[in-house]
């Protein structure tokens, strides 16, 4: 069964775009791999600066798959290099029924 997956990222000062270039990188490894589905990924920017990423892993055996590949470990390392990792409830928008958030793309 296929699974949506919501990451946050709270960037580094000054790495904002050094962040969403990784994010892009990031996207198109999981596919070029295999592991999340061709359902475009979706990025946004919360209001309080935090970036959201949102795709879609093909299985639950996919996503144990992209935990062990290389490729995608380097990345994951490199994202916490640059931003810090938080979650849903952290943002503002998170408050209301509808949330809402500005496209990056």
């Amino acid at each position: 069964m296929k699974k949506i997956a919501i990451a946050c990222f709270k960037p580094n000062p000054h790495m904002e775009s050094k962040l969403i270039e990784l994010i892009l990188m990031h996207g198109s490894a999981l596919r070029r791999s295999g592991y999340v589905s061709e359902t475009p990924s979706y990025r946004a920017k919360s209001s309080d600066g935090k970036i959201i990423e949102v795709f879609e892993w093909i299985s639950n055996e996919a996503k144990e798959k992209a935990h062990q590949d290389p490729e995608i470990k380097s990345i994951w390392d490199e994202f916490e290099s640059i931003c810090e990792i938080t979650i849903l409830g952290s943002l503002p928008e998170s408050k209301h029924k509808f949330a809402n958030f500005n496209s990056l793309f």
